[in-house]
């Protein structure tokens, strides 16, 4: 069986060797174990790109190269070629998984439901959500506001017409209504044997606090930082790492040398390496992520597996699988104080943190990759029932 994915995240190839971002990369490993034959058919650079790291380990996958574009307004030029090249690559396809939101979306729906190829659409993000979120101005807020509108009308047809996975309880709460054969299978690439076991942090003399993702204002990058300036002088000694980069890197550096919080903050830049990211994990002592707005990070089950207590807000999919004060500490987005009280809370109550790491555990095994990977091929050969079509 000859399974695709088809996704927009672009593809950096090499010769004959192909990389991809990680998170993605381990999704298609995991996949490649249920298949005969799995293919990608993304858009291809013939040059490097920085979150492009990883390299599939799996010898049954294989890459069908679409022209390169890198956003939604860059794709309006290739449009034709991708089509042309998906419809050809399509008359050999056994199923198709595609990831949403994409552009190419509606290429890869419309040739396999010509070619009557089973379709599951696997809906990882909100674009409304994200224009919302966004900073547009003048023409550049009017066609963005109708980008949104097209792909998110072609979503939710696809969506009445196909059988759907969603990531997180929001989206699935958004599409339900627009058709009835839709599951929320949230995807983890954090296999079980990345799974820790170290009963309790906060032990050494210098407290470490951790940061995992792209450095953008929405993230709350912003907020941990004036959070950080309540601490100072309430922890002896204390360290916060931002591991990641993005286009808020040279403003966070600003505000920290404008503050004199050098000697306790520290960025990395972005850290595509595995064994580098998990290292990072292990150094720190308590997760903290007060972003504004999520599907669900996956940086959250990545901390639980390294045995971190979370300290995080209930957006998005957050509070629909982690509690507060069971599983993590939620706190409201945009709250420096209280995410500065939370932190305090962690390091001093032993009890409390010790049982946020238990939990963690618990989560990240119920979500393991191996778990979830296997509900998701369940869901990809259900869609050849003619009860699913």
């Amino acid at each position: 069986m000859k399974t695709v994915l088809l996704y927009d995240a672009p593809v950096s190839l090499r010769g004959d060797r192909f990389k991809m971002d990680r998170t993605y990369g381990v999704e298609v490993d995991a996949l490649a174990e249920y298949f005969e034959q799995v293919v990608v058919c993304n858009p291809v650079a013939t040059f490097d790109i920085p979150q492009a790291r990883y390299e599939p380990r799996a010898t049954n996958i294989s890459l069908e190269i679409l022209p390169y574009f890198s956003g939604v307004t860059s794709s309006f030029p290739v449009f034709p070629g991708c089509a042309h090249k998906i419809w050809r690559a399509s008359r050999s396809w056994d199923l198709l998984y595609i990831r949403l939101p994409s552009p190419l979306g509606i290429i890869g729906y419309l040739s396999a439901v010509a070619r009557k190829i089973p379709v599951v659409l696997y809906v990882v993000g909100d674009l409304e959500a994200q224009y919302e979120q966004g900073r547009y101005r003048g023409l550049s807020k009017v066609a963005a506001r109708a980008a949104v509108k097209l792909f998110e009308g072609l979503t939710r047809w696809m969506v009445k017409h196909a059988v759907v996975i969603t990531q997180g309880e929001a989206l699935y709460r958004k599409y339900k209504r627009n058709g009835n054969r839709i599951l929320n299978i949230l995807w983890s690439p954090i296999p079980e044997e990345q799974i820790a076991d170290r009963p309790d942090t906060c032990r050494g003399s210098c407290i470490q606090l951790l940061f995992v993702g792209t450095l953008l204002e929405k993230k709350g990058i912003f907020v941990l930082l004036e959070a950080v300036k309540l601490l100072r002088g309430q922890i002896d000694n204390f360290k916060v790492t931002f591991v990641g980069t993005g286009p808020g890197v040279d403003e966070l550096t600003r505000r920290v040398q404008d503050a004199g919080l050098s000697e306790h903050v520290k960025l990395t830049g972005g850290i595509y390496d595995e064994v580098e990211l998990i290292r990072e994990y292990d150094a720190a002592d308590l997760f903290v992520f007060p972003t504004y707005a999520e599907g669900f990070p996956r940086v959250i089950f990545e901390a639980m597996a390294r045995g971190l207590p979370v300290i995080a807000t209930p957006v998005g999919g957050i509070p629909d699988i982690v509690k507060d004060g069971r599983d993590a500490l939620l706190v409201p987005p945009e709250s420096p104080q209280e995410v500065a009280e939370a932190v305090l809370r962690a390091i001093n109550d032993s009890d409390l943190r010790i049982s946020l790491i238990r939990r963690g555990y618990e989560i990240a095994r119920e979500y393991s990759l191996e778990a979830t990977t296997r509900k998701h091929v369940e869901v990809g050969l259900s869609a050849f029932s003619p009860a699913w079509r």
